[in-house]
């Protein structure tokens, strides 16, 4: 539902933000309890399109 909408975009904007601090993905997944493949998944978009926003990044992921 919304809420799981909502706690995605929320997740993936920390994951953006370590990425910036150039925390590892590992490390990323470790301190949000969160699946490696979905943060490897984030920092690959991150990596790929710097200029993007949490949006354009939330958007991506959710379209594949």
């Amino acid at each position: 539902g919304l809420g799981d909408v909502y706690k995605r975009q929320e997740q993936l904007h920390v994951v953006h933000n370590l990425f910036q601090k150039s925390i590892p993905a590992e490390n990323c997944a470790d301190l949000l309890n969160e699946n490696t493949d979905f943060v490897n998944k984030i920092y690959s978009l991150c990596h790929a399109h710097p200029d993007w926003s949490d949006e354009d990044l939330y958007n991506s992921l959710k379209e594949n």
